[in-house]
């Protein structure tokens, strides 16, 4: 087998051609398009349309049955003359399997004969990328070809991976299964499994995991073989379910040999069949794992230090993953969302008036028409003006962007590091489904200020918080003023006190009475306010002795002094409350 990249100098339909002595088998672009698996020495040719200079993956099998061993491989286009393919076009790369979002594909495809596993390769991570084989006590060896013998035209039947330290560490392999898509009814991972030379997991010393995981990394489901009590208390697992227990003999003749294992996702639960032994279904390992979009199949080892340093051996041979599909549904990915406005950072600040932009991908198989999204937060301190926005009709593949930029105003006392998370409900003709997303954390900074639309001195997202509209509707003063409640205290003077307007009165956050100082009788106010004062409010305390005019030059501030967020003030008048006279003081706040 040869695998690789071709470079083609022509954005045109070539013809590949084989030339061997006996069979070939070529793929060009993932696509076979020479298939001639049999002992005829003759030429064979196939088409394919390539792009000028975009480097195209390129496999050829070849098998050699009897006589004179040949094989070549030549081309030719509309402006290309036929010609073996020369080596400067050519170049060296694992081959990448393709994954389908639907239907079956073999997990172990591309595999090389009798080697190591390259890293980033055939749809496979492994971590550690390379091969470690230090001493007898740090080894990481991936193979192929370990229990079956193997010729050239025979497909890979096994992958076998070894483990053992005794220090922390971990070890994964991961094979991409392909596109998730909510669209998913059943899934199936079928393999043939062999644990020859394994030592089941013992306890959090050192162990093995067989896992198949969603998009967001959590575990949907996990089979491995653990040992509880030596040596007559061994268990073979899925998820928290035992499929058996027997004793460490009976475990390991069952275990060492090669046995079919069958996991199949479906709303009714997760099913692994292993063995001989009747089937089990589960819940979804971790709480939150979505079943129906498998992402990686992971085999973990690891182990905690000396106490775990045993041998661990994992080896699959004919594994194939199936996505079934409902009827053609689109599906949705979100892409980085950006935020314009506030201290123009790019950061949702204290303070500041931003418009969010959420990019949306169709990731699934059918059209998206009538997209519309619905923007929800539940971190405190953020208020959502504009939650709603249209996107255009996307098919499978494509993107766009909201047509209405969300609206997001934050409050001035949200804390430096707080993450805002969101959800976003996306309808479309055919259905509805939520993502969530997170923007990066604040900074601390001062944004430039809130909106106030209706200019009442009072910040749209508050109107809209405490009524559901953001400005003052004449039809709605009387509740502008006093609902939800109906207390008696505007809710104006609420907020100023750092009080919700669902509050009932004002909490003791309003007072006033007679000083005594020096033998003379003073009247005082006392207010307790949020600190720094919300939306950038002016507080003032004035007097006056008729009630038809006020000033502050006739109050003196007392005390002031802050706990936690709060900040206590006490003002009282300049002049001693003289008999037979009137004096009156109140608290005013506005907005500059």
């Amino acid at each position: 087998r040869w695998s690789g990249f071709v470079n083609p100098l022509y954005t045109q339909t070539y013809t590949f051609y084989t030339n061997t002595d006996d069979g070939a088998r070529l793929w060009v672009n993932g696509k076979l398009i020479i298939d001639q698996w049999t002992n005829t020495g003759a030429e064979q040719s196939g088409t394919i349309a390539l792009t000028a200079g975009q480097r195209t993956a390129i496999k050829l099998e070849y098998f050699q049955s009897t006589g004179t061993a040949a094989a070549s491989l030549s081309w030719s286009s509309t402006s290309q003359p036929k010609q073996v393919i020369p080596q400067s076009l050519l170049s060296w790369a694992p081959w990448q399997h393709p994954t389908p979002a639907a239907g079956s594909f073999d997990v172990l495809a591309g595999l090389p004969v009798e080697a190591s596993i390259f890293n980033n390769a055939y749809g496979m991570i492994r971590n550690t990328a390379t091969d470690t084989t230090v001493d007898f006590w740090n080894q990481w060896i991936l193979r192929t070809s370990k229990f079956s013998y193997r010729s050239a035209h025979n497909a890979p039947s096994d992958l076998s991976l070894y483990f053992v330290n005794n220090t922390n560490s971990t070890r994964t392999l991961t094979r991409d299964l392909g596109t998730p898509s909510d669209a998913t009814t059943q899934w199936t991972l079928n393999a043939s499994i062999n644990y020859t030379d394994n030592a089941p997991n013992h306890g959090n010393n050192g162990g093995q995991y067989l896992d198949v995981l969603d998009d967001t990394g959590l575990i949907i489901a996990r089979f491995y073989s653990r040992q509880l009590s030596f040596p007559n208390d061994y268990r073979i697992t899925a998820n928290t379910l035992n499929i058996a227990q027997t004793n460490q003999t009976t475990l390991a003749s069952v275990m060492e040999l090669w046995q079919p294992l069958t996991i199949t996702a479906t709303s009714s639960g997760i099913t692994f069949n292993y063995a001989a032994y009747p089937p089990v279904t589960a819940t979804v390992f971790d709480a939150g794992a979505n079943w129906r979009r498998p992402k990686n199949l992971r085999i973990t080892f690891f182990c905690t230090g000396p106490s775990g340093g045993y041998g661990r051996s994992v080896a699959l041979r004919t594994a194939t993953f199936t996505r079934t599909p409902g009827t053609a549904a689109p599906d949705f990915a979100l892409g980085t969302a950006t935020l314009t406005g506030g201290n123009a950072n790019a950061i949702l600040d204290r303070n500041e008036h931003n418009l969010l932009t959420i990019p949306l991908a169709n990731t699934g198989l059918g059209n998206a028409t009538g997209i519309t999204a619905t923007l929800t937060t539940t971190t405190p301190g953020i208020t959502i003006l504009q939650p709603q926005s249209p996107y255009p009709d996307l098919p499978p593949g494509l993107f766009g962007n909201n047509t209405i930029p969300f609206e997001l105003d934050t409050a001035p006392e949200i804390p430096a590091g707080t993450t805002p998370e969101f959800t976003l409900l996306i309808t479309h003709a055919s259905g509805s489904t939520s993502r969530t997303f997170t923007l990066a954390p604040t900074t601390g900074a001062l944004g430039n200020g809130r909106i106030d639309t209706d200019a009442d001195g009072i910040a749209d997202w508050w109107t809209l918080q405490n009524f559901g509209h953001r400005t003052a509707l004449a039809s709605d003063l009387s509740r502008a003023l006093d609902v939800p409640f109906s207390d008696g205290t505007p809710n104006l003077l609420k907020f100023a006190l750092g009080l919700d307007a669902q509050a009932n009165g004002l909490e003791n956050r309003l007072s006033s009475g007679i000083t005594t100082t020096a033998g003379q009788d003073y009247l005082h106010l006392t207010y307790t306010r949020p600190e720094p004062p919300p939306n950038g409010l002016d507080y003032t305390v004035e007097t006056s002795p008729t009630l038809a005019t006020w000033t502050s030059s006739g109050a003196v501030e007392v005390s002031s002094n802050v706990n936690g967020s709060l900040r206590t003030i006490t003002i009282r008048g300049t002049a001693p409350i003289a008999p037979g006279t009137r004096e009156f003081l109140h608290l005013k706040v506005s907005k500059p």
